[in-house]
């Protein structure tokens, strides 16, 4: 066996410790460098709580199913950074994962929350993966910033590729459209003067939110409910049903006593008494009953 095979062998075999020292499950350190969620998340892997059971529950959002997926893509990113020897290994697992995500919350969580950092997630590392992917790199970007018009790492990533391959102008354009829907951002603010912008544009107004309905006090609106008064106090009801008589008597059963006239201010029941005349004394030509009384 010659000496420059030899030195293959031990360097391939070294190479290989190297990737097997490092285990694929997260770390505390790791962890500390990632988004909330995914301590939540994957916090069961070191020692911490399940999912359901972590104080940080709060924080996975309902609508991207799956985040573990994401989290392990993130982890791969923090290990790119943190270990020069298995940097492309971990950075290409990182792309391929991200792609994963991308294609499967499109279709299966398009609300998700989490998406506008995912696709500025996967233009940073196809950027890192390849400096002639700037391309995709840009349309990722620009999807971010689609679906979250006031995401600010998208704004600062898709500016540093316009600097970067000298295309100042567009730089300053993505900067001036940040700060229309971010105008106090003091990071923009200082790329913006950078670029020799003067004047800021003019932000664009959010729109407000919906007032909570308030009830309708025009003619033909929802009454209160019979009984009820406008204090809320129980008020007795009034309904055109007959209503029976305060004392006994045949009459009062059997037919409704007249609609109250509101009007004349009287009920119906005092009316007939108020026209009824004291009967004539027997004996007057008036009286029906004295056929033969002299006139």
């Amino acid at each position: 066996m010659s000496f420059r095979l030899l030195a293959v062998i031990v360097l391939l075999v070294g190479q290989t410790s190297a990737f097997a020292v490092q285990e694929f499950t997260v770390t505390r350190e790791e962890l500390a460098l990632m988004p909330t969620y995914c301590t939540a998340v994957e916090g069961k892997f070191v020692g911490l709580p399940q999912p359901e059971d972590s104080p940080l529950r709060g924080t996975i959002p309902a609508s991207c199913p799956a985040l573990h997926h994401y989290c392990d893509a993130l982890k791969a990113m923090v290990r790119a950074d943190r270990n020069r020897a298995e940097s492309r290994y971990w950075l290409n697992l990182a792309v391929d994962d991200f792609k994963g995500m991308v294609a499967d919350w499109e279709h299966r969580a398009p609300t998700c929350t989490v998406r506008p950092d995912l696709y500025t997630n996967l233009g940073n590392a196809l950027l890192r993966q390849n400096k002639a992917s700037a391309g995709m790199a840009v349309m990722n970007f620009n999807k971010a910033l689609e679906l979250k018009k006031d995401f600010l790492p998208a704004y600062y990533a898709l500016s540093d590729v316009y600097l970067d391959t000298g295309k100042k102008k567009e730089a300053l354009g993505v900067i001036e459209e940040g700060l229309k829907y971010v105008p106090d951002s003091k990071g923009l603010l200082r790329r913006f003067r950078e670029l020799g912008g003067k004047t800021p544009p003019t932000p664009i107004a959010k729109a407000n939110p919906p007032l909570p309905p308030q009830p309708d006090k025009t003619l033909g609106a929802r009454q209160p409910e019979p009984g009820a008064t406008a204090e809320g106090k129980q008020a007795p009801a009034e309904s055109s049903a007959p209503q029976p008589s305060a004392g006994p008597g045949p009459e009062s059963s059997m037919s409704p006593p007249p609609a109250p006239n509101k009007a004349a201010g009287a009920s119906a029941v005092a009316a007939p008494e108020a026209v009824v005349s004291e009967p004539p004394k027997i004996g007057s030509p008036k009286n029906p009953y004295c056929r033969f009384c002299p006139d």
